[in-house]
């Protein structure tokens, strides 16, 4: 699986939705106890999944559920806040490469 993290790092392990071959995701810390961000899990099979990152618990940022969502709504602004939308530049970049 290729890791693409777009700030601050904070990935080591997290469960993934089966078949994930790409993670896009950016994070930032804003004072060691809150945080926020987006993921985006990208799967063989061209199926997207996002979970919302946030940081108020001993798990950390990834604490919240994958959540299914379509190609569409992937490439609309409804999905991925403003901060975040370097995400789907980078995935739009991966999925151009795989072709």
């Amino acid at each position: 699986m290729k890791v693409i993290c777009l700030l601050e790092k904070t990935y080591s392990d997290v469960e993934v939705p089966d078949n994930t071959y790409l993670l896009v995701y950016r994070y930032e810390d804003i004072d060691g106890y809150n945080g926020q961000g987006q993921a985006i899990a990208v799967t063989s099979n061209k199926r997207f999944f996002k979970m919302d990152l946030g940081h108020c618990s001993c798990y950390g940022p990834w604490e919240n559920k994958w959540v299914e969502i379509s190609s569409d709504s992937l490439f609309s602004e409804d999905v991925i806040n403003d901060n975040d939308s370097n995400i789907v530049e980078a995935i739009e970049k991966e999925l151009k490469n795989d072709n």
